[in-house]
């Protein structure tokens, strides 16, 4: 939970070779963890959204405003997470479907 009212740059990465999700908030690493399963994301059967939340309990939405976002057919290093944070471009980035849904 960030618990503050100004701007935040956040990236997540997910490692299919160990399974490994790590979090970046303003470039800094602040969580890395082995999950016990892969992240099978191409054999979801449904839509994948951002600031919802997917049990559809409305108080864990996100209340803010989501803004640039990206998705790359690779995990980033920490390296481009802190260079996406200082608005640098990363090489490897692929949207195949974008969607944009205003919530009222």
């Amino acid at each position: 939970s960030v618990e503050d009212t100004g701007w935040r740059h956040v990236a997540a990465s997910f490692r299919d070779d160990t399974n490994e999700l790590i979090l970046y908030l303003d470039g800094v690493l602040i969580f890395r963890r082995t999950m016990s399963s892969p992240l099978d994301i191409e054999s979801l059967a449904t839509t994948i959204t951002l600031g919802t939340h997917g049990t559809n309990k409305p108080n864990y939405d996100f209340t803010g405003r989501l803004d640039d976002l990206r998705v790359f057919n690779r995990p980033i290093s920490d390296t481009e997470a802190r260079a996406l944070y200082y608005g640098d471009s990363v090489l490897g980035l692929r949207i195949v479907q974008w969607q944009e849904i205003a919530n009222p």
